[in-house]
């Protein structure tokens, strides 16, 4: 039986009188990488804010591994990391600082800090500028610190044999040039494989999507109303992945 690592039932958010999430029920398994997809406005960020507890829910559950997040929030957070929206840090400090400081945060102890930040820097591609101040960082060196500190729970971690990371990342490639996008993509994939850590990755890149995901969920106007594996919607379309068309735009633009 497939281990579901995330299950929302029935998850509903207001606004005053505008639905931003309605009855959405989704459910990721170990080892997905998982496309949250939709237009603007559709409900995306809103559901993720919900899932990393930073927006309590009007109605409707949470669960990660099992557990509801609103009892075992501590317990269950250790496990997940998450980029959302514009990621902020402290400009003053370094990007070895600032990664640093979150990896303490989240109870580490010391020596552990070190190899783990130098590797997270090494991996999102930051080691030549990680001593320098985040004040003097491009928009799209503060787009990898974000992801890197996202990506935190799948180097701090040592496998006990529970949980694995579920890594949450709310449009990862902005402000990335396509060097970057390409080694975030190539990044996620050997964490994806290697160590079984689960994504869930919103993204308007639809030629992304289909180059990462293997499952995919679209919502529209605050419903989710497709949650399937990647190729059997394509081959639904009549259309393999490695040719140029992108059958997920009449998904997205909600033309079937």
């Amino acid at each position: 039986m497939t281990n579901i690592v995330l299950k929302t039932e029935n998850l509903c958010r207001h606004f005053g009188k505008f639905v931003a999430v309605h009855d959405l029920s989704l459910e990721i398994y170990s080892g997905d990488i998982y496309g949250f997809i939709g237009l603007n406005g559709a409900g995306k960020t809103t559901t993720i804010r919900m899932l990393l507890h930073l927006l309590k829910p009007d109605s409707g559950k949470i669960y990660f591994y099992g557990k509801d997040l609103n009892k075992y929030r501590i317990e269950i957070m250790r496990y997940i990391g998450g980029l959302v929206e514009i990621p902020a840090f402290y400009p003053y400090l370094s990007g070895w600082d600032n990664l640093a400081l979150f990896a303490h945060l989240r109870g580490t102890t010391k020596p552990f800090i070190c190899s783990a930040v130098q590797n997270l820097l090494e991996s999102v591609g930051l080691k030549g500028r990680s001593k320098d101040k985040v004040s003097t960082y491009s928009m799209g060196m503060r787009q990898r610190l974000g992801i890197a500190i996202a990506l935190l729970p799948a180097f701090l971690l040592r496998r006990d044999g529970t949980n694995s990371p579920f890594i949450i990342l709310d449009e990862p490639t902005n402000g990335l040039d396509p060097q970057g996008i390409a080694d975030i993509r190539n990044l996620i994939k050997k964490l994806n494989k290697e160590q079984n850590v689960t994504f869930l990755i919103s993204s308007h890149l639809l030629s992304e999507m289909e180059l990462l995901c293997n499952r995919v969920g679209i919502i529209r106007t605050g419903k989710l109303i497709i949650s399937d594996d990647l190729q059997k919607l394509l081959k639904e379309e009549g259309v393999e992945i490695t040719q140029p068309r992108r059958p997920l735009e009449k998904y997205f633009m909600g033309l079937v």
